[in-house]
């Protein structure tokens, strides 16, 4: 088991467990670690366990995960170095990992200041910033929907009272909007009424138009009928004549002969 004053402290830091499934990022002990409170504004997560210094830098692959067991990633799956345990009850306790195999930190020689308490102030900061940041997103969330709900076409309103004489301005405004409509569609229904009946007198008058043109049609029929005949008869009368008339001059010079 840790010394009781590592372990005690990470026991009182981390009581305010963080929420699952987040990370952050470690590096070994040997690298200077920045760490600026508001680069926690960028985070999208919160993180679940801290990270501490590797002591096989040749093997440790220098990412966060969120593993049940500890944090960190060793190159090609081999884990070997120094990070933090968690057991079922989420209890953390410094240990050695040794090819996946934790060896508390009273096996090994674990300094709270110098292995430890960088990386776990660091990952504090971290949710902190985070907690903050999920905070300031929720209530621009609930500014944006208030604004939503409280915004009808380019109009703010502030107070009840002002939405209420709003509803009541534009249940008016509909009022007066459908009395309109329906006026209108009454005008529209009575020049359509008078347009239909124009339009039944103008089919009735074209039958009829019809009907005389059938019958002027007939009667030209006829007309054109007693013309042709009347032309084949005056055909016939002016033949009749001539033959007469070649007659009356044989009979005239028969006449002059027998005298």
């Amino acid at each position: 088991m840790p010394t009781s004053s590592a372990s005690g402290t990470v026991a009182s830091i981390r009581s305010d467990r963080s929420r699952p499934g987040s990370s952050v990022t470690s590096h070994g002990a040997k690298e200077e670690d920045h760490f600026d409170e508001n680069e926690g504004r960028d985070l999208t997560k919160t993180v679940k366990l801290a990270t501490v210094t590797s002591t096989d830098r040749s093997t440790y692959h220098g990412e966060v995960n969120g593993g049940d067991k500890y944090i960190g990633q060793w190159v090609d799956g081999s884990r070997h170095g120094v990070g933090v345990s968690v057991d079922a009850e989420a209890v953390m306790t410094a240990a050695h990992f040794n090819m996946d195999e934790p060896e508390l930190a009273s096996a090994v020689s674990l300094s709270w200041e110098a292995d430890v308490q960088l990386h776990v102030l660091r990952a504090v900061l971290a949710e902190d910033a985070a907690i903050r940041n999920q905070e300031i997103a929720r209530q621009r969330h609930v500014d944006a929907v208030v604004q939503e709900m409280t915004t009808i076409g380019f109009e703010t309103f502030n107070t009840t009272e002002e939405i209420e004489a709003f509803e009541a301005k534009d249940e008016l405004e509909t009022v007066e909007f459908i009395r309109d409509q329906s006026k209108q569609m009454h005008e529209v229904n009575a020049v359509a009424g008078e347009l239909k009946f124009t339009e039944a007198q103008l089919t009735q008058r074209q039958k009829e138009l019809r009907a005389e043109i059938t019958a002027k049609r007939q009667e030209l029929s006829l007309v054109a009928k007693y013309c042709a005949l009347a032309e084949t008869r005056g055909a016939q009368v002016r033949e009749a004549e001539r033959t007469l008339a070649t007659l009356q001059r044989q009979l005239d010079v028969l006449n002059s002969e027998s005298a």
